[in-house]
């Protein structure tokens, strides 16, 4: 990703992958290259069975836990979401 962000010809580019785990990058460079233009598809796609949060951060601050878990449910409806810190059922 670092050699496509310091291309200067990125527009209209299409990356193709083979699917989403192919791509390792931080927010910020993702969000300056799509704004760039790059247009990413996936050959495959990833079946999601299930979403592990941890509202504590390494930083120090911390989210409401249900409060945090009951937003990505309601984002990812379908997707078994687990708080690692509280716990949970078992999958």
């Amino acid at each position: 990703m670092k050699d496509l962000w310091e291309n200067k010809y990125l527009r209209g580019i299409k990356l193709i992958i083979e699917d989403g785990t192919k791509i390792f990058t931080d927010v910020n460079v993702w969000n300056e290259m799509r704004r760039k233009g790059l247009k990413v598809e996936a050959m495959n796609t990833i079946n999601v069975l299930a979403v592990t949060l941890n509202p504590v951060s390494p930083a120090g601050y911390f989210f409401d836990s249900e409060v945090f878990k009951e937003n990505m449910e309601r984002v990812l409806t379908g997707v078994k979401i687990v708080d690692v810190v509280s716990g949970g059922d078992e999958y």
